[in-house]
């Protein structure tokens, strides 16, 4: 199977580069490497090269927000002079909870690639529409404006309501919500790789960014008052992001 075959999406005569990706927490080794030598396999069929092999250990595998290794393949990522893959064995291999499965996918998109299984699982379609739009403004030195009126707009309503929503409402709002955090952290971050690293508003805005980050991938918890909280904490990240968003110079 030739690359143009295995990666429809990817440009014709660029090679699609794999980056694999584990953690592990055991001494023992054994699972580890077959799961390795099934991420090989996959890329070797589908005509991938393989960039080479990141692995969390220890602690590092078990923390839901310090994956060093993982940041490291994120960056070599955004090296990639061509399509880039992070491949995984399976979803877990990122992190069992869903929440927080998503924000490590997101460390991906927000460098430009995406995450797939061995199994073929791949999140493409879903990231595509955002990073769509990303070499335009790179290669024209123009942004796509957002519409942070409506993003504040929706978390203001979240904020103002006190709670006092139907169910239905109050979930379809925190879906806005989390659609708006995880596009604006996306595209603060890439303003502040586009600003002078000793401009004050950059600074703040890193801080900023962490918070988001810790906010978007806490699960909701348990009680009655637990979705609310939830959607409360997004609202606030929309706030919080979207004034990042207009503080930081445009690059």
């Amino acid at each position: 199977m030739t690359n143009e075959q295995a990666t429809p999406a990817g440009e014709p005569g660029v090679a699609t580069h794999a980056f694999i990706y584990d953690r592990h927490a055991t001494l023992a080794g054994g699972l580890l490497e077959e799961r390795l030598d099934h991420c090989r396999q996959y890329a070797e069929r589908r005509g991938w090269t393989i960039a080479g092999t990141w692995v969390d250990l220890g602690d590092n595998a078990l923390s839901f927000h310090h994956r060093p290794l993982l940041d490291g393949l994120c960056t070599a990522m955004g090296l990639a002079s061509g399509p880039a893959v992070c491949l995984i064995h399976d979803w877990d291999r990122l992190n069992r909870e869903g929440e927080y499965r998503i924000a490590l996918r997101h460390r991906v998109l927000e460098v430009g690639g995406h995450t797939e299984t061995t199994a073929g699982e791949s999140d493409a379609a879903e990231t595509r529409p955002l990073n769509a739009r990303r070499p335009q403004a790179r290669s024209q030195d123009v942004e796509q404006p957002l519409d942070l009126p409506t993003m504040q707009g929706n978390a203001r309503r979240l904020l103002v309501s006190g709670g006092e929503l139907p169910e239905n409402e109050l979930a379809a709002l925190t879906e806005l919500l989390r659609g708006h955090v995880e596009l604006l952290i996306g595209e603060v971050a890439q303003r502040v790789e586009r600003s002078a690293p000793e401009d004050p508003a950059v600074l703040v805005a890193r801080v900023g960014l962490n918070e988001a980050r810790r906010r978007f991938i806490t699960p909701p918890g348990f009680g009655p008052d637990a979705s609310y909280q939830h959607a409360r904490r997004l609202a606030r990240s929309t706030f919080s992001l979207t004034n990042h968003y207009q503080n930081l110079a445009h690059g």
